[in-house]
């Protein structure tokens, strides 16, 4: 969880600089892979504890670098993505529900 935001962080004066410098966008994008399970109002299940935490608090920091970002009038927009349910050993039990393909 700590992870990105630390890159963030380090990476912070190139990213100011790199909301429309050269590039089409007035702003520069971080974009921080989640998932769905590290939301708490969508937990109905339970389990996966560690792992639902650690989501929760990538979500809720990026969520807080947002915040900051937008008080300095940094132009940076930060977003979470939630790639669906993948393929995996870990999610094997869960994808009943999951269409083929």
């Amino acid at each position: 969880a700590v992870g990105p935001i630390l890159v963030m962080k380090h990476m912070w004066p190139l990213l100011k600089a790199g909301g429309g410098s050269g590039t089409d966008r007035e702003v520069a994008v971080v974009a921080n892979l989640s998932a769905r399970v590290g939301s708490i109002g969508d937990n109905r299940l339970g389990g996966w504890h560690s792992y639902r935490a650690s989501k929760s608090a990538l979500n809720q920091l990026t969520k807080n670098v947002s915040v900051e970002l937008g008080r300095r009038k940094d132009p940076v927009a930060c977003i979470l993505l939630h790639p669906g349910t993948v393929d995996t050993d870990l999610s094997r039990p869960f994808q009943r529900n999951v269409p083929d393909g």
